[in-house]
């Protein structure tokens, strides 16, 4: 049976498209030419990343609510409307992968 596993990212606007990183989980960062691919290269670098843990016999950090992070404002995103998602410097989007 496959775990579910859903952790926030932090999708940050640069020149070049979209810089990812995951808050919770060290190293873990990607980046896209669009938003789209970012998404797309996100949950790779989150199933890469959490497959890595599991195989050295390390626990998984929790995840922080995507409130917190977000400080309450209207920087989370949903990632079923990742067209819309990134209008601010930083915003937050669940990434969730199954494993």
């Amino acid at each position: 049976m496959k775990m579910k596993y859903v952790y926030p990212a932090v999708f940050t606007r640069e020149e070049r498209g979209f810089f990812v990183k995951f808050p919770d989980i060290q190293p873990c960062y990607t980046e896209g030419a669009t938003l789209e691919e970012a998404v797309i290269m996100a949950k790779d670098v989150l199933e890469r990343r959490i497959e890595e843990v599991l195989e050295r016999g390390e626990a998984l950090p929790a995840a922080s609510d995507i409130d917190s992070l977000a400080g309450g404002s209207d920087k989370k995103a949903a990632i079923k409307k990742p067209d819309s998602a990134i209008k601010k410097p930083d915003n937050f989007i669940a990434i969730q992968t199954y494993l």
